[in-house]
């Protein structure tokens, strides 16, 4: 049976985004499949209380960074040697930068060290809206590239990702494609319709009013100002759209946004939003592949509209249950008329995607990728 280390960057409760959901089921999962997996994680409201009676799974915390990755790394690590140095372990599986000191000096009771990559900073750094950001992400896209050469192995969520990870690391070490999961959801029509009058009545909207909405952080790479400007050519359309998250673009995007466009701030349970919108949009940059968020609104039902980097080539199929749309407001506009125009036979089509990605499946696949690697000599 494999001994298994965890150390992330985000984590449940109180999670950031899809790094927090997936650190999650996979922990979840492996506990059921291979018995005790310990967690390494930062300390943050709720999560000592949540996991402190769960089946097999240890979690040890470290004091809150502010942010600061390095200096979460930093303590992690220092944690592991405090508290684990006596334990052996097969396998170390590390979220981006949480692994940082564990490839640089490597704990001689750990056989293999795994990494998964998300949104990589060099990514980010394309993304970045001044000169100042660009060269603030060149020590990190350093670090990042050492991270990477060093560990036993690459899990990434996409095969689009895959290529890009490939490209711009020059990496021809053992890397893995494992997509995440979403959990299965049912609901009635009946519940639907429930779910769309109250957000309507909740947002002072018509009842016959069509929501377009949007989850995720509210910083600039997320291209919410897109999505905003493509409501503002909408806006004698009857077409709404709801923002609901959370970050430092807040205030900002509030002021910018049309009439048309609500914020709810962030929900952590999605559920009534999902049922109560017609169509899903997101059109950011460096989204590491693979949005969990995307998935988890095809799960309930509703066309996507999707960049290539919030995982348009793996969740959309183009003209069936959503399209890829770029970063432009116009383009998008039309693609959203187009969306709603067809979300009958969309919706239809949407529904079936997120039978293809089950944590079972993400689960089953990580662990014979870490069987593989704990093989080689």
């Amino acid at each position: 049976m494999l001994k298994i280390c965890f150390v992330t960057e985000d984590f449940y409760p109180d999670f950031i985004g899809g790094q927090g959901i997936y650190g999650f089921n996979l922990v979840s999962n492996l506990a059921k499949k291979v018995g005790k997996v310990v967690v390494i994680a930062e300390n943050r409201k709720g999560r000592k209380s949540f996991w402190r009676d769960k089946k097999n799974i240890q979690l040890s915390l470290v004091p809150f960074c502010f942010g600061n990755q390095i200096l979460l790394a930093l303590f992690e690590y220092l944690q592991f040697l405090r508290k684990f140095s006596k334990v052996d372990f097969d396998i170390l599986h590390a979220n981006q930068l949480s692994g940082l000191f564990f490839v640089l000096f490597r704990p001689k009771n750990i056989d293999k060290i795994i990494v998964s990559e998300w949104n990589t900073y060099s990514d980010m750094q394309k993304g970045a809206s001044s000169s100042l950001k660009k060269i603030f992400y060149m020590p990190l896209i350093a670090l990042e590239k050492l991270t990477y050469r060093l560990a036993d192995g690459i899990l990434v969520s996409s095969v689009g990702e895959e290529t890009n990870f490939k490209s711009n690391f020059k990496f021809k070490g053992n890397l893995k494609v494992v997509t995440p999961g979403t959990s299965k959801v049912e609901f009635s029509e009946r519940e639907r319709k429930i779910a769309r009058d109250k957000l309507r009545k909740k947002l002072n909207l018509p009842k016959d009013s069509k929501i377009v909405l949007y989850v995720g952080r509210l910083v600039r790479r997320k291209n919410v100002d897109v999505v905003l400007k493509a409501l503002i050519i909408l806006r004698n359309k009857n077409i709404y759209g709801v923002i609901s998250g959370r970050g430092r673009d807040f205030y900002r995007l509030m002021d910018q946004a049309p009439k048309n466009v609500r914020f709810l701030g962030f929900a952590k349970d999605l559920k009534e939003l999902y049922l109560g919108s017609d169509l899903f949009v997101t059109v950011s940059v460096a989204e590491g592949g693979f949005l969990l968020t995307a998935l988890e609104a095809a799960s309930y039902g509703l066309p996507l509209i999707l960049s290539k980097s919030a995982s348009g080539s793996s969740i959309v199929r183009e003209g069936e249950n959503g399209y890829i749309c770029s970063s432009n407001p116009r383009e998008l506009s039309k693609k959203i008329l187009e969306a709603l125009k067809n979300s009958k036979s969309l919706a239809k089509e949407s529904k079936k995607i997120p039978a293809k990605f089950t944590w079972n499946k993400c689960v089953d696949e990580t662990l014979n990728f870490y069987k593989e690697i704990a093989l080689r000599a």
